[in-house]
Order: C-alpha cells, then structure tokens, then sequence
C-alpha cells in the first residue's frame, strides 16, 4: 500500500506540473468593433456638427477598448446613409487598447473603412501600428481602406483619419484583434523534467528504504 500511495503522489504532482505548464498559454480569441454612424445625426436632414451631441461612445470587449476624437469640425451626413464628413482640418483619432496578459504573446490587428466622395478628393491615414498608405484617393464609387498587422504588443494604439484636399465621407470602420497565445520557454520545459526527475529519485529511495 505505501508503495501505491508513493506512486500516485508522483503522478499526480506530474499532472499538476503538466497542467501548469499547459496553462501558461490562453486560447486565442478574437475581440471586434464596428462602426457604421447609424443614428448619429438622428432626425436631422443634412449635416450637424459631430462635436456637440452626436459623441461616439468609448467601449471594450474582452481583451479590446476603444474611444473616438474629434479634430476641427466634422459633421454628420444622414443622405442617404450616416456617414462622417471630413473637410478642411478635420480628423478623426480612434484610439485603442489592447490588454495586457500573460498567456498572451501579441495581437494580429487589422482595421479597415470605407470612403467616399462625389469630387477627387484624398485623405490622411496614420497609425502607429506600423507603415500605411498615405494619402489615399477617395472615389465616387468608394474607396475601401485596409491594413494588417501581426504580432502586434499589448498596449494603447492610434488610427488617425484625416483630410489631404477636397471633401470626404468615411463609413463602416471595423477593427478586429486576435490574440496570440504565449508559448512557454524552454526553460520551463526543463524546469518541469527536473522536477519529476527529483520527484521519482524520491519516490525509488523511499520504497528501498521500506525495502
């Protein structure tokens, strides 16, 4: 019976150091926003200013939050869809946060809008996300805006839109963050066996002593 016991203790101490090296990595998971400007003028015809009532609201979902800010004056289009207006000195900063964790190693983020004007016109885009295409033509017939980028830290990022020339709307804007899980070093693979090692030395010299 103390033999029995000797052994299970091992095998159950060698699971729990299994498991706790299995957890150290969190299952991916993919956390979106979305952002069509429904609503935002409300029964207005025509445009309003988007500074004074028509506030976009910050929120989070799961390991994402988010907030908007205004730059100038850009107001709200209701025909024939809310959209966001961009003219002279206007801009808009959507900024995030990605959310620090331990099983987690990065982020792949990837954003993207859709602009549109009935005259040439271009508009601003930075991020320090990395590298974008800057300034981006805007077209009658829309000009879809997307980027991606892999491996991205855990921390506080910032998509700018602005105004190059002309006027412009921007519509549909979508952001999605999908987690990368840690992987643990090798160290802590070594670390475990070392320790089941001892955990069987142990075990064999107390069954040759009751031996």
């Amino acid at each position: 019976m103390p033999q029995f016991q000797s052994q299970s203790t091992v095998a159950a101490v060698a699971a729990a150091l299994v498991m706790s090296v299995a957890s150290t990595g969190a299952a991916a998971a993919t956390d979106t926003y979305s952002e069509n400007f429904s609503g935002l003028s409300g029964n207005v015809i025509g445009t309003t200013n988007y500074g004074s009532s028509n506030v976009l609201p910050a929120g989070s979902s799961g390991n994402l939050s988010w907030s908007w800010t205004e730059a100038g004056t850009v107001t709200v289009i209701s025909v024939p869809d809310d959209a966001l207006v961009f003219g002279s000195g206007d801009g808009m900063t959507f900024s995030f946060t990605l959310a620090s964790d331990p099983g987690i190693a990065g982020y792949d983020v990837s954003f993207g809008y859709q602009l549109v004007s009935l005259l040439p016109a271009s508009s601003t885009l930075s991020t320090d996300l990395g590298p974008v295409t800057s300034p981006v033509s805007v077209t009658a017939l829309g000009s879809p805006v997307s980027y991606s980028f892999n491996n991205v830290t855990a921390g506080t990022y910032n998509v700018v839109v602005g105004r190059s020339s002309g006027t412009f709307a921007m519509d549909d804007f979508s952001l999605s963050a999908t987690s990368i899980a840690a992987v643990p070093e090798p160290e802590t693979y070594a670390l475990m066996l070392a320790g089941l090692g001892v955990l069987g030395w142990t075990a064999r010299r107390r069954q040759a002593g009751r031996g």
